[in-house]
């Protein structure tokens, strides 16, 4: 039965006391069930996923800054602190 991935089937309660008077509607408590329902599939789905990471490009352009500035130093005979 299942065509499509994106679809996710909920099977009903066949609980009467889920429904109105005359059946065919969800009253308060089968309305909260549902919701309950869809909620719990929804963080089952959030959880199961692997977070994405991203790389992050500052780091690399930090790291390529002070190793010019430290080049500069060199080349100028200028020395840090802690240097001899």
């Amino acid at each position: 039965m299942k065509r499509y991935n994106h679809i996710k089937i909920i099977n009903m309660s066949e609980k009467r006391g889920h429904y109105t008077q005359h059946g065919l509607h969800l009253n308060k408590i089968g309305k909260e069930w549902i919701a309950k329902k869809t909620a719990n599939f929804i963080n089952n789905l959030f959880a199961n996923q692997k977070p994405v990471l991203i790389p992050m490009k500052w780091e690399e352009i930090e790291s390529e800054k002070i190793q010019q500035s430290t080049g500069l130093r060199e080349k100028c005979g200028i020395r840090g602190k802690g240097m001899k």
